[in-house]
């Protein structure tokens, strides 16, 4: 698998490559252009009017090359004593500043068309990537979740002002999840977040379940039930977490030592604040500050094993993403008279 993974980091920083050296090769070609234009139209004048001493004019008899205009030749190029000679001074260095402008104007646009270009590549290289690990992944225009869904799971994650940048989708035999890259905004601020959905295995609970880092819902009751806040003094890995939940004391049932151990994995592992949502089969988990970057621009340069890392993370994410899931769709374990209303018993 090493040897697949460096010759496709090979082949695309190769890629890479190949387009710069095109953009900067065809860029120097159309400053060029332009002064090989202004060279030729020099040559006809001199041709039809004459330059310095020479007396050979094979284009004087054409009429049509009359109407050229262009200050006389027949100076010495560096004597400014003669407003024609300082004119054609003049003209030769707007003439350098348009093919030096020129050229880095066609060597911006048309590296605005590489990088769209470099990046579907890129891509494409990534996806094969993933699935040498065992994983698909795909990136879609449209999320797989309703815009309906989306605004209300955005107002119960107490985030404002949410804008959609990209959608993905990672799956394996046994699980998926979809994850949108978003910019919102807090404190004020614009802010980078990554927001993940998928289903539970199994439904534990019918309440509302939020564990956060910073931050607090945006509503008070769930399905009539009020909602209150929680601590886990007893378990050290959620100490960074508050709980909120319409379970009440019923709560203690559905987080265990499983679901401390995931989320501060999954914590540790994004340093970014979090808000872990389960609701019914639904589990959400917002990552705040987290940018989903899967592809580099073509300004940017990649080290030779590029693929193989942005893959392990790949794994790495998609990893503590199940595992999460496979907590909270555990058993709960505890007798049956045990079980509050908000439980739902197997």
């Amino acid at each position: 698998m090493a040897k697949n993974v460096i010759s496709q980091s090979n082949a695309l920083i190769h890629l890479r490559n190949s387009y710069h050296r095109r953009n900067i090769i065809e860029s120097i070609l159309i400053g060029i252009g332009v002064v090989l234009l202004w060279l030729i139209y020099v040559f006809l004048y001199a041709s039809a009017y004459g330059y310095q001493d020479f007396s050979f004019y094979p284009l004087n008899q054409w009429s049509f090359f009359k109407f050229l205009a262009y200050p006389d030749l027949h100076g010495a190029f560096f004597d400014f004593g003669h407003f024609d000679n300082l004119m054609r001074f003049v003209i030769a260095i707007i003439v350098l500043a348009v093919a030096v402008a020129a050229a880095f104007i066609y060597h911006f646009f048309h590296t605005q068309r590489l990088q769209k270009k470099y990046k579907n590549e890129y891509f494409k290289f990534l996806v094969e990537e993933a699935k040498i690990n065992g994983i698909t992944l795909s990136c879609n225009k449209e999320a797989n979740i309703s815009e309906e869904e989306l605004n209300k799971t955005m107002e119960l994650l107490s985030i404002y002002e949410p804008s959609k940048m990209q959608n993905y989708q990672l799956s394996t035999p046994m699980f998926s999840w979809d994850g949108i890259q978003y910019k919102y905004v807090r404190d004020g601020k614009k802010r980078d977040a990554f927001m993940i959905s998928a289903d539970l295995t199994k439904t534990r609970s019918h309440g509302f379940v939020q564990l956060r880092t910073f931050g607090e819902p945006s509503i008070k009751q769930y399905d009539g039930l009020p909602i209150k806040q929680y601590g886990f003094g007893d378990i050290l890995k959620l100490a960074s977490f508050v709980c909120y939940t319409s379970l009440g004391q019923d709560i203690y049932l559905i987080i265990d030592q499983r679901v401390a151990n995931a989320l501060s994995t999954f914590y540790q592992f994004v340093k970014c604040d979090l808000v872990v949502m389960v609701i019914g089969h639904k589990l959400t988990i917002f990552i705040d500050g987290f940018q989903m970057k899967l592809v580099h621009s073509l300004n940017e340069k990649i080290p030779h094993n590029i693929l193989e890392s942005e893959a392990e993370a790949l794994i790495a994410l998609h990893q503590g993403v199940s595992a999460i899931e496979s907590a909270f769709s555990g058993e709960v374990s505890f007798a049956s008279e045990e079980k509050g209303n908000g439980i739902i018993p197997y």
